[in-house]
């Protein structure tokens, strides 16, 4: 997919889709259940989320018996379950009644909870799939992950109780979200191996996606970055030749 030079606006997500975007996060977490056709990339496997909850099997591998509502079965008779306030994540906005420019105490009171990692300028909740960035003390940048990415403490991320607007949730095919939103400004390629198996990085005002591959081959959207401001990050540098002295 070639980038386009400018952003194309978010068109509603139709029904058929706003289906298939909501089913996918339960079929990416299986790997007998096969997605979209796309182009594979090579990717490590996830670890389990330490935020599972067992379960009595469901009969289908991958659905969740109806007193577990919106769980993901991250492995035969375990469920992952969302937790947090419910989340809106909207560039440019932040996240839910999380703005950009709140300070570590006002996400912390608006989260109901403390950060697992607190800094000046960071603060981690890897049970929400949360990161927080801060500039001068202020809100600047926010991080969700998929359930089953591992954070940099060994800690699993939970399942983020929330979706990127208009309703796409981590987890959703990549062919969907790009349909939705539309031609991003920029592609980056991935070449490095990394612990979530991410292969591209799509760039829109405001608005990153993650695009991993699931050990099942599934290209499915691991993680979004939310920012304050309009700028693209800058492009990745090209790793340095062998030959290079």
């Amino acid at each position: 997919m070639s980038p386009s030079t400018s952003p194309r606006p978010t068109p509603a997500l139709r029904p058929s889709l706003r289906r298939a975007a909501l089913l996918s996060p339960l079929l990416v977490s299986v790997p007998v259940i096969t997605g979209c056709p796309s182009d594979p990339k090579p990717g490590p496997s996830a670890s389990t989320s330490a935020s599972a909850v067992k379960a009595a099997p469901s009969g289908s591998v991958g659905v969740a018996p109806p007193s577990l509502g919106g769980a993901f079965e991250i492995a035969p008779g375990v469920f992952a379950v969302p937790s947090g306030p419910s989340l809106l994540l909207e560039p440019l906005k932040g996240a839910g009644p999380i703005r950009f420019g709140a300070n570590l105490e006002t996400i912390e009171r608006l989260m109901g909870s403390t950060c697992n990692v607190k800094r000046d300028d960071y603060c981690s909740m890897p049970s929400f799939a949360l990161e927080f960035k801060l500039t001068d003390g202020l809100l600047t940048e926010i991080r969700a992950h998929r359930v089953q990415r591992l954070a940099a403490d060994g800690v699993s991320y939970g399942v983020l109780n929330g979706a990127l607007a208009p309703d796409l949730k981590l987890g959703t095919f990549r062919g969907i979200v790009l349909e939705t939103l539309g031609a991003p400004r920029r592609v980056d390629p991935v070449t490095q191996a990394n612990s979530f198996g991410t292969f591209e990085v799509a760039h829109y005002e405001g608005l990153s996606l993650e695009f991993d591959q699931l050990p099942n081959s599934n290209n499915v959207l691991g993680g979004v970055v939310l920012r304050s401001t309009v700028e693209l990050p800058p492009p990745p540098q090209a790793a340095p030749s062998a030959s290079a002295p």
